[in-house]
């Protein structure tokens, strides 16, 4: 009997805590362009109710498959607070967003994302609210030196970390 108590203790905070929401921003140089993917996970709790608690149809605009009235309503929390861009950080902004609830049901949004300017000088990348961001940036054929933040090379890229008051700087190199 104390062992399957002992067992429920320990459990209880696990059961309590579902997860924090997290985002992760892939971008990419192509073409003289940076462009990329943000995605956004909200684990099972009040954050995704609130978005899947809009009836569909109930706001202006709201027309569509269910994935993207749903990418719309996810947008602004997972662009929240993220700002990037050549030489100064300006809002990410979104051309296109889908999301879908999840099997456990939490909700997973993926956003198409542009940065401003063309890709040559220093790539600024600041994550000031908003659920904390893994980033990488590829740049085939292009050097990539971290100047400031945090951060480091990885397999497919440079890995970014972004933090409230820690923004990341990157001098991207011409093209080889």
């Amino acid at each position: 009997m104390r062992p399957v108590f002992a067992l429920v203790l320990f459990a209880l905070p696990a059961l309590a805590h579902r997860g924090a929401p997290e985002r992760t921003l892939r971008l990419q140089i192509r073409g003289g362009a940076i462009e990329g993917l943000l995605s956004l996970r909200l684990p099972p709790g009040h954050a995704a109710r609130r978005l899947l608690a809009v009836p569909p149809g109930l706001l202006p605009g709201d027309g569509g498959t269910l994935e993207e009235r749903l990418g719309r309503r996810a947008a602004p929390d997972a662009l929240r607070g993220l700002k990037a861009g050549m030489g100064e950080a300006r809002p990410l902004r979104a051309s296109e967003a889908k999301a879908r609830r999840t099997p456990t049901g939490g909700i997973e949004a993926m956003l198409l994302v542009g940065v401003e300017g063309a890709p040559d000088g220093i790539f600024v990348l600041e994550a000031e609210s908003g659920a904390r961001v893994k980033a990488i940036l590829a740049a085939p054929g292009h050097r990539l030196d971290l100047i400031e933040g945090l951060g480091r090379p990885g397999r497919s890229g440079l890995e970014l970390r972004p933090r409230p008051g820690r923004r990341c700087r990157v001098r991207i190199g011409p093209p080889r």
